[in-house]
């Protein structure tokens, strides 16, 4: 480093500050202070920000709070507001840059103040969602109330880590009946194989869901008791946005197609009561009338106890609530539990004599074939015995009390007789 003198204001004698070449621009030439800073009278260099050293020959890389550093009491936060590169990084004084982690690539950012997402090759999260931090994670999360059905939002911006913990945020399907064959959600080959994306890099799939053909189980029943005279309701379900507009005069063809036009409801079956119990589903009743109408609602497609829809009734001239009439208890779990999910193309492997099922399973019957993808249908002809479990089959023909015709089937060797 060489030295010139400088004349400085008010000051009694020329004080010398360090000149030298900055390492930020070889070009600039010799400059005291590097060009970018004031000679102090205690022949210090007060630089600039965004410029540090003797000289101010260096630039300065950003800072944040550190990951792993000791810690340093701030408010209501003990990580370090001022770590070069978040303690997670190398400062390149040249140009003032960090090079975060390089070893594993797992922190990202202008300072190393977030993780880094999964990327393969060129595309982030395998080109099937994006990086998302925690906060936006939980605007993403769908709670829905137990009793109202309305979407609750969810808060995550607070917390240290609510801007800096990031992960890939799996894109999810359109709706239950997308139709659309081009999405990277379609599954494929059947019509309603559409399901989100999943794992840290959001390069496996989930499989399409279904009831196990071997249980017995009853589809959800809601109940809509509107009393109106004008006016209109707004209808969701499972957090749908924009809902549905149920006019107060509606027939029951209308309302059964509007709510299957939500993106969550693939098929109900819609019917009208009066309060007494009487059914009133003819072609010129409505969806509401003065002293109440019970709009009677049958979930064909979703599975499994379902949460309320939720109704909005404050442009109605009149009022309505809704109450779960029957538990939905057929299960909705992965290829119907009668197979094993192939994750790397999101489609079902179902086990021998099963097939994908439907979403109407006539009474009583283990299952019926349809477009669902599942394998919630089960052959007549199944009896493997690696999975038709004797003891399973007892429970099911007593459950029912059949008793007629007897089949036997042979497990490992032994013959074993039941009542079908």
């Amino acid at each position: 480093i060489s030295f010139d003198l400088v004349e400085y204001p008010n000051a009694t004698q020329d004080i010398p500050c360090p000149a030298v070449v900055p390492r930020w621009s070889a070009s600039s030439g010799i400059a005291i202070c590097s060009g970018v800073g004031n000679c102090l009278p205690d022949r210090t260099c007060n630089c600039t920000d965004g410029y540090e050293g003797n000289a101010c020959e260096f630039k300065t890389c950003p800072t944040g709070e550190a990951w792993w550093d000791e810690a340093e009491f701030n408010g209501d936060r003990a990580h370090r507001s001022d770590s070069v590169c978040s303690a997670r990084g190398l400062c390149n004084r040249n140009d003032g840059t960090c090079t975060c982690d390089a070893e594993w690539s797992l922190f990202d950012g202008n300072n190393c103040n977030q993780f880094a997402c999964y990327v393969n090759i060129t595309d982030e999260c395998s080109g099937n969602g994006r990086c998302a931090t925690m906060a936006e994670f939980a605007q993403e999360a769908l709670m829905i109330g137990s009793e109202s059905g309305a979407r609750i939002p969810v808060n995550y911006s607070d917390a240290w880590d609510a801007n800096r913990v990031r992960s890939c945020l799996c894109d999810k399907s359109p709706g239950v009946w997308d139709y659309n064959t081009s999405s990277n959600a379609y599954r494929g080959p059947f019509a309603y194989a559409y399901t989100d994306w999943t794992g840290y890099s959001c390069s496996h799939a989930f499989c399409p869901t279904g009831d196990n053909p071997f249980t017995w189980g009853e589809n959800e029943v809601q109940a809509i008791n509107c009393s109106a005279t004008d006016g209109s309701f707004n209808v969701s379900f499972r957090g749908a946005d924009p809902p549905v507009r149920i006019p107060w005069n509606s027939h029951v063809d209308k309302v059964e197609l509007e709510l299957e036009s939500l993106p969550t409801i693939r098929n109900v079956l819609v019917t009208f009561a009066d309060p007494t119990g009487a059914n009133t589903t003819t072609i010129n009743q409505t969806v509401c009338k003065q002293g109440g109408q019970y709009v009677i609602i049958e979930f064909i497609s979703e599975r499994g106890d379902l949460p309320l829809l939720y109704i909005d009734d404050s442009e109605l001239t009149g009022e309505t609530n809704i109450t779960e009439v029957i538990k939905g208890t057929r299960e909705d779990v992965e290829c119907s539990a009668a197979g094993v999910c192939n994750r790397e193309i999101g489609i079902c492997n179902c086990l021998d004599g099963h097939y994908s099922g439907a979403d109407v399973v006539p009474f009583r019957e283990l299952g019926a074939v349809g477009q669902r993808g599942d394998c919630g249908f089960r052959h007549t002809s199944t009896d493997d015995p690696k999975w038709y479990n004797i003891l399973f089959q007892y429970s099911y023909v007593f459950d029912l009390g059949i008793e007629e015709d007897v089949i036997e089937i042979d497990v490992e060797g032994a013959d074993v007789a039941a009542s079908t």
